[in-house]
C-alpha cells in the first residue's frame, strides 16, 4: 500500500468524509443522495473521486448495494 492510511486519510476533503459516512449509513448511492440532498451522479463521481485520492477501493459493489470492503472499515474506522 505504500503510504499510511492517516497519510491517505489527511488528504480527504471534509465532504468526501460526509458523502462516504452517508453511503455506509444509507447502503447505497441512491439512498445516501436522496438524505444529502445531491444527484447519485454526483456522489458516485465524488466517491471515485476520493478512492482515488485514497488509493484504494472503499465498497465491493453488490448490485445496487455497496459493502464496506477490509480498507473500507478500516477508513470507516478513522472517521
Amino acid at each position: 500500500m505504500g503510504k499510511s492510511l492517516r497519510e491517505h486519510y489527511g488528504k480527504a476533503k471534509y465532504h468526501h468524509l460526509q458523502y462516504f459516512n452517508a453511503i455506509v449509513k444509507h447502503g447505497s448511492i441512491a439512498q445516501a443522495s436522496k438524505i444529502i440532498h445531491i444527484t447519485p451522479q454526483t456522489l458516485s463521481a465524488q466517491l471515485s473521486t476520493f478512492e482515488d485520492q485514497l488509493g484504494y477501493l472503499l465498497f465491493e459493489r453488490k448490485g445496487k448495494r455497496l459493502v464496506l470492503n477490509e480498507m473500507g472499515r478500516l477508513t470507516y474506522s478513522y472517521s
